[in-house]
Parts: C-alpha cells; sequence; structure tokens
C-alpha cells in the first residue's frame, strides 16, 4: 500500500477556510498542495457523464440552489458559485490538471446505486494521470470493481455506524462481512471518529490493514485518533498535532 496514506496528514476536501477558500474547491486544492498535504475529495457523476468534484446530492447547501447534482451539465457549472465565492464547482480533470502528481488523491465516490458509471468514468480518468492517487467509498460495489479491473489502485473500503441507515439497499445483498473479506479486499479503511472505538474496526487494524479516522476537526477528535488509528483525514486544524507526525 502507498505509504502516504499512512505517513501524511490528508486535508478533507481539500485545505478550505469557511466560505473563503470553499471545500471542493480549485483554490482548496491549491492551498493543499502548497502546504504539501495530499487532498481527499468527493467525486460524482453529472448528467452529461461528466465528473466532478463535489459532495452533497444537491446545490442548495453550497450554492444556495436546490438543483440536483446529477441534473448538471459541464456547460451548466458556470452558472454556480460555491458559497458565494469565485469559485466553481470543479470537473474532475480540471482537478488532476491543477494537481498534477504534486500531492496525492484520495478519491471518494459518491455512488448510491448498484450501477459502475462512475467507477468506469474514472478509472478512464486515471489512465492518463501519472501522480499518486487512492480511491475509497461506501459503496462496496465500487470497491469491487476496481479491484477486479484496475487493481494496482489501492483502494479502501469508508464506514461509519449510520452508513447502513444511509446507503441504498444494495448493501443488504451480500452480508457486508463477505463482501468486504472476500470481494472488495481493501488496502485500508477510512472510519468515522465519531464512532471509534468499535470492535470489528479494530480487528481490522490488527490483522494489518490501517485505518483512516474522519473527520478530524477538534483537538479531541485529534487525540481520540491518537489511540484508534494509522492516519487522519482533517479539516479546520493543525493536523500535526498528531503523534504519529511528531516522531
Amino acid at each position: 500500500m502507498d505509504n502516504w496514506l499512512t505517513n501524511c496528514p490528508i486535508s478533507h476536501r481539500g485545505l478550505h477556510k469557511g466560505t473563503e477558500i470553499p471545500e471542493n474547491s480549485l483554490a482548496a486544492f491549491e492551498n493543499s498542495i502548497s502546504h504539501n498535504y495530499p487532498i481527499e475529495f468527493d467525486i460524482q457523476l453529472i448528467k452529461d457523464n461528466n465528473i466532478i468534484a463535489f459532495h452533497d446530492a444537491d446545490l442548495m447547501r453550497t450554492c444556495g440552489n436546490a438543483r440536483k447534482t446529477f441534473d448538471l451539465t459541464k456547460d451548466s457549472l458556470h452558472k454556480f458559485r460555491l458559497f458565494n465565492s469565485d469559485q466553481k464547482i470543479p470537473l474532475l480533470e480540471e482537478v488532476l490538471e491543477l494537481v498534477s502528481g504534486k500531492v496525492p488523491l484520495l478519491i471518494e465516490l459518491k455512488n448510491n446505486t448498484m450501477s459502475n458509471s462512475l467507477s468506469i468514468e474514472l478509472n478512464k480518468k486515471l489512465k492518463n494521470y501519472s501522480g499518486e492517487v487512492a480511491i475509497q467509498s461506501f459503496n462496496p460495489f465500487s470497491i469491487i470493481w476496481f479491484k477486479d479491473n484496475a487493481p494496482e489502485i489501492t483502494r479502501g473500503f469508508l464506514g461509519s455506524k449510520l452508513s447502513d441507515a444511509e446507503l441504498a439497499k444494495y448493501k443488504t445483498i451480500i452480508p457486508r462481512r463477505l463482501l468486504f473479506k472476500s470481494l472488495a479486499q481493501p488496502h485500508f479503511v477510512g472510519y468515522d471518529i465519531k464512532n471509534l472505538p468499535k470492535k470489528n474496526v479494530s480487528k481490522i487494524r490488527e490483522s494489518g490493514i490501517p485505518i483512516l479516522a474522519w473527520t478530524i476537526d477538534s483537538k479531541d477528535k485529534l487525540k481520540k485518533a491518537e489511540k484508534y488509528a494509522d492516519n487522519i483525514i482533517f479539516e479546520n486544524i493543525d493536523p500535526s498535532g498528531f503523534k504519529k507526525f511528531n516522531k
């Protein structure tokens, strides 16, 4: 597995700062690069089969518009600004061009269906990208697709206490344990710090699979992560407080 996933604190949705430097924006990614932090960001497939760097299912929180994310097209992106800033919703290719291997990327696939379209399109984009990349998702089918079709790409499974209620019904088709151990074969697990410690997560860590704790945004969470995780995905704090990075 790539060393940076356990040796470097990872900036959550880029190194953002309120509305001044919006989350999942090119400005936030530039800020991460300037501080030499790996970048975690979300991707979604939109109506015209392009991929955008964006977290929510609609634009209300970030752009004050009720439009659903999947209804967007490449040509419509210029109409919206993130948190009334000068930043628009970026395309994946814009992110890859900006970063260009300067720092590693941890890409979260936002996909609540059994479709592999997002995985397929992402893999196409990564074919010509030479920087360090890992992918992660709550969706086990996305992880399985990469294991079967692009095994050279480091992959991780995301989990939290509420994930079963939040994710689509596909999770009940195959028992989670079977998915995790036999089919998905993740290289790491990203887990919600609020739900740690957790017995099965501890067993996973003991088996040699590293745990990435998210989202670390306070000193208390940082201290908790020192006990239960191998790395952190952080925002709004100085990550150097994580004891691993002080050695």
